[in-house]
């Protein structure tokens, strides 16, 4: 079963009805195990303007993805790509939560495709993902 990682960019146009996004997230679920980081749910959750009933939608919408923590394998893996690629700390632990899982990565976020250890998509430009 092929496996995905949704980034919080993804997760944040979903939950905004963006069309493109939900059509191919929609899709992918049917299909495959769709992954999301603890750091993209900490993400979510962190905008100094949400109210409760909001935090509780967003909670309640991430309860339909497998929430992958932080684990050594994860934060060894980060570190390193932090070293090479000098990515701000979540990317990188997102970056390295993809390979950890060998999951493609869904994401709008340009610094994943300078990581070609990363198996990569960006929806709204190809439906296909980067081969490694």
């Amino acid at each position: 079963m092929n496996s995905y990682l949704l980034d919080s960019n993804i997760l944040i146009e979903y939950l905004n009805g963006q069309d493109k996004i939900v059509s191919y997230v929609d899709s992918i679920s049917k299909s495959a195990s769709c992954n999301i980081s603890i750091i993209s749910k900490i993400e979510l959750i962190s905008f100094p303007k949400l109210i409760a009933p909001e935090i509780k939608k967003i909670l309640s919408f991430l309860e339909n993805f497998k929430n992958i923590m932080l684990t050594d394998e994860i934060a060894i893996k980060a570190a390193e790509i932090r070293r090479k690629k000098r990515l701000k700390l979540p990317d990188a632990v997102i970056a390295s939560t993809a390979i950890v899982l060998n999951a493609t990565l869904v994401s709008r976020d340009e610094v994943f495709e300078q990581l070609t250890s990363v198996k990569f998509v960006n929806p709204l430009t190809s439906t296909e993902p980067r081969k490694t």
